[in-house]
């Protein structure tokens, strides 16, 4: 896989892209746009499996909103993403909620990430100092 993306400061928007490619040669792009509206409330919006080697394969678009707040040393926030599914009943409706503990020193920041998913349950914790 190869991304890259780019911040454009005055519109607050950021557009990101991918490149991916697997051992049985096939090559997908995928695109992103993220728009922060106002503080904490962000729309995104992308296009999933747009093959570069299989006409056949129909591309996935999805669009979806995140919104945070910070709250003492927390930031909890809430995802929803909507996402077409062409070879399915129905569509994806992915909805995650987020619990960011910040603890705060003089020297570093320490970030616990705590995120859970309803379609996929269980929880992601990832810890990070800077």
């Amino acid at each position: 896989k190869l991304g890259v993306s780019y911040y454009y400061k005055p519109y607050k928007l950021q557009l990101a892209a991918e490149f991916a490619s697997d051992n049985y040669g096939t090559n997908l792009l995928r695109f992103g746009a993220e728009y922060n509206i106002y503080e904490g409330l962000y729309l995104r919006g992308g296009i999933d499996n747009l093959f570069l080697n299989k006409s056949d394969e129909p591309v996935k678009p999805s669009v979806g909103f995140s919104y945070s707040r910070v709250l003492g040393n927390y930031r909890i926030g809430f995802d929803y993403a909507f996402q077409v599914e062409q070879y399915s009943s129905s569509d994806r409706h992915i909805i995650g909620l987020n619990f960011i503990f910040l603890k705060l020193n003089k020297k570093k920041k320490t970030i616990i990430y705590l995120r859970f998913s309803f379609n996929n349950p269980g929880f992601i914790l990832s810890i990070s100092r800077r």
